[in-house]
Formats: C-alpha cells, structure tokens, sequence
C-alpha cells in the first residue's frame, strides 16, 4: 500500500495529539516528533511504500521514524513476517516479525507488530534504526544504532552497547541479565531489570574484574582491561554457556 501525504499527516498530527505517558517520553527522548519532518519525507507531495518513508527519515531522529511507524499501524493491514538473517534493504513488517536465527540489520527496519529473535541480534549504526511498537525479544542483543522499542524489551543474556552516538530508547521495561551500557545511551522508561549493569563511564579494567565473578573464563582478561564480547556474542549463537552459574529465565 502505498502512503499518501495528504492522508498520512492528517493522521499523524491526530496521533501525536493524543500520545501520552512512557509512550510520548520515549517518542520524544531525542527531540518532540514532529509532522513537519514527516512531511518533508515525500519527495515532491508524491506516495511513498511504506519502507520508502523509513528510508527517508533515516539516519536522524529516531522520534520522526518512531511517530511514522505509529501512524503506518493506523493505515497498514497486520501481516507477520519471518525474517532473513541478515537485513540490509529498508523493510516494514505490518505485524509481528520473527527471525528463526541470529539477524544482523544494516538497514531501516520497522517492525509495528513484536519482533522474535531466536539467537544473537546485532545492529550496525547508523546504517540501522530499529523501531519495534510492540515487544522484542532475544537472546543477545549488541546495539551500536538508534534502537527504540515502544513495548518491552527482554534479552536472554546479554546487551551491549557500541559508541555514543545513538541510543537504545525502550518505552516498556527492559529485562536483561547482563547490560554493559560501553559508553552507548540506554534509555528507559519503565522498569530496568539487570542482574549486572555496567554504566557508562565505566573502566576496562574495573568491568573486565567484575565480569570475572560472572561470565566463564576466556570471556575477559583481567590483566589487560578486557571483555571479549565478540565471542560472548559467538557463544550464544551456538547457544553455549556464558555465565558461571545457570539460571532460569522468566
């Protein structure tokens, strides 16, 4: 289908009228979304598919691209969808989205449904901004784009974080055993849940000592400051242990 913009700002100005709570804060967590930019998507008043306006709003904001997919649910039928285990092509799923593996996103991916990762989910900023309006689930998650999840987000094991210059912005509550923050934004404006949680600004030394009363050997290295998080990463796609003691997740 395509979008029109005469009909799609309408909307769009309509659902940001009545946006409120966790929702509007996590929306607006890197600036008020607003219905000029989306306007500015159209190139020459012309339609757009749907993955066409993600392309267009992206890299930027995530505000802008999260109010459009929030209005694409009004306008779009639900069709779930399984996913590729690499996405490098603008792509909007209309309902829920699974992948049967690990994914790797180098792309716009707009999910209005919930997204299921059944392995290690990992996204390459800024090439990728993930928008998931429901809830997303994984096993591992490494983040190195602008990330924003308007339900909940529940990582088996692991989240981490790459460079500062996007964010991961969850509007639900965020359920992980091990979030190492490495600098990257981590926003959330529910209930944060972690068994280990290394902050931002923390030191290589100091996270790779207390990863050492957590993770197995061969996943850090006191004496140089390191946690091989590649390999962490590598271990929970061949779905090996990465923790000393197991437990059992909700």
């Amino acid at each position: 289908m395509l979008l029109s913009k005469n009909d799609f700002l309408p909307r769009a100005e309509a659902t940001l009228a009545r946006l409120d709570g966790a929702l509007k804060d996590a929306l607006s967590h890197q600036g008020a979304p607003l219905v000029t930019s989306l306007g500015r998507a159209f190139p020459k008043d012309a339609p757009l598919e749907p993955a066409g306006l993600a392309k267009a709003l992206c890299p930027g904001p995530v505000s802008h691209v999260g109010l459009a997919a929030v209005v694409m649910r009004e306008f779009l039928e639900p069709v779930d969808a399984v996913l590729d285990a690499s996405l490098s092509k603008s792509t909007v799923v209309t309902g829920n989205a699974k992948a049967p593996g690990s994914l790797l996103v180098t792309c716009p991916l707009l999910v209005l449904g919930d997204l299921e990762v059944d392995g290690f989910l990992d996204d390459c900023g800024p090439d990728s901004t993930i928008v998931v309006l429901g809830r997303c689930v994984a096993k591992g998650l490494r983040t190195s784009g602008n990330f924003l999840v308007l339900g909940d987000l529940v990582v088996r094991d692991v989240i981490q974080g790459v460079y500062n210059d996007e964010s991961l912005i969850v509007a639900g509550n965020l359920t992980t055993r091990f979030l190492d923050e490495n600098d990257h934004e981590v926003a959330c404006y529910g209930e944060l849940h972690a068994e280990h949680r290394f902050e931002n600004g923390r030191s290589d030394e100091e996270a790779a000592l207390q990863a050492s009363a957590f993770l197995v050997p061969g996943l850090w290295n006191i004496d140089s400051g390191e946690i091989d998080h590649d390999e962490l990463f590598a271990r929970i796609r061949r779905n090996e242990p990465v923790f000393t003691e197991t437990k059992k997740h909700p």
